[in-house]
């Protein structure tokens, strides 16, 4: 949703700036809620809170920035939160990775998919 907040910025669609960061205020708050409900321990449940906080409160800052002067909103730079958005989010990721391991007892390496078989007169892709 944050590449979307950012397209409409760039496309200086204000109103739609504005209605994508209270979607991602709502589902925020959702994820409080879910956090609060899981069983997790409290290392993980303080990680998942800060970082949904840290979520919470770049698109805050941002929604404040959507309401304020024009010339102000022009100014908005969404890669000046991407730092902030993407740490948080890796966190989350990697908390939710963990929470999914504990619970189907399957590891990232497990659940790979296997690599396509190439044929003899191919190259591999990426090469």
């Amino acid at each position: 949703m944050g590449a979307d907040v950012q397209k409409a910025l760039a496309a200086q669609e204000v109103d739609l700036a504005d209605d994508l960061v209270h979607s991602v205020g709502r589902v925020i708050e959702d994820l409080h809620a879910k956090i609060a409900a899981a069983e997790l321990d409290t290392k993980a449940r303080e990680a998942a809170t800060a970082a949904a906080d840290s979520i919470f409160d770049a698109y805050e800052k941002l929604d404040t920035a959507l309401h304020g002067a024009e010339e102000e909103i022009k100014k908005i730079d969404f890669a000046a939160y991407l730092p902030t958005l993407d740490s948080a989010t890796n966190t989350l990721d990697d908390l939710f990775q963990t929470v999914e391991e504990a619970v189907t007892g399957e590891g990232k390496a497990e659940k790979a998919p296997a690599a396509k078989p190439v044929a003899a007169d191919q190259e591999p892709a990426g090469e």
